[in-house]
């Protein structure tokens, strides 16, 4: 079995950056969807774009021990000050089974706080069934669209991230300080 250590952290660097649009590419091809309605292109070509902390955003980047990435996440601003979305939770094959997801989600909780948000909000597809459990888990409720989807089935959830964080403290506490795993 090999090592399962690994790392969370804001994308800060180039190659930070050039490794989050290799696993949002990534992300894209594993759904095997047309994301041209979210203009999937020209966000690729502006990372960090409207996920940068100036935006009212955190790029969130899972690397192995080695420096491999293996996984991401992206909060950004949703019209509101008080609300954000999460977006692209994706880990590479090699990276699932080893609890990123969760750790991405935490840290995606972490910085959505720090960042004013109380409310966090996501669009999901039914046959991302692991994702839509994790997500649950962390205390997301299905909510009404808010935006215009053409891809049928499309879930809308939401968490009130003081909620959330108030009966959850020391859960959030463990995943936060063990962003880095053995």
């Amino acid at each position: 079995m090999g090592d399962a250590s690994f790392m969370i952290s804001p994308a800060r660097s180039a190659k930070d950056i050039e490794d989050v649009a290799q696993l949002f590419t990534a992300y894209a091809e594993w759904i095997a969807l047309d994301l041209g309605f979210q203009d999937f292109a020209t966000e690729l070509a502006s990372l960090p774009g409207k996920y940068s902390p100036a935006r009212g955003g955190e790029l969130l980047i899972a690397r192995r021990t080695g420096g491999e990435a293996v996984g991401c996440m992206a909060v950004r601003w949703l019209g509101s000050d008080e609300c954000c979305e999460a977006k692209r939770l994706y880990t590479t094959p090699s990276g699932r089974g080893l609890g990123i997801g969760r750790a991405l989600i935490a840290a995606a909780f972490d910085a959505a706080r720090q960042l004013g948000y109380r409310e966090m909000k996501l669009d999901t597809l039914p046959r991302m069934s692991a994702a839509v459990s994790l997500y649950k888990q962390f205390g997301f409720v299905d909510t009404e669209p808010y935006y215009d989807t053409p891809l049928e089935g499309t879930r809308f959830l939401s968490c009130n991230l003081d909620q959330w964080a108030a009966s959850n403290r020391l859960v959030l506490q463990d995943l936060l300080r063990n962003r880095e795993r053995c």
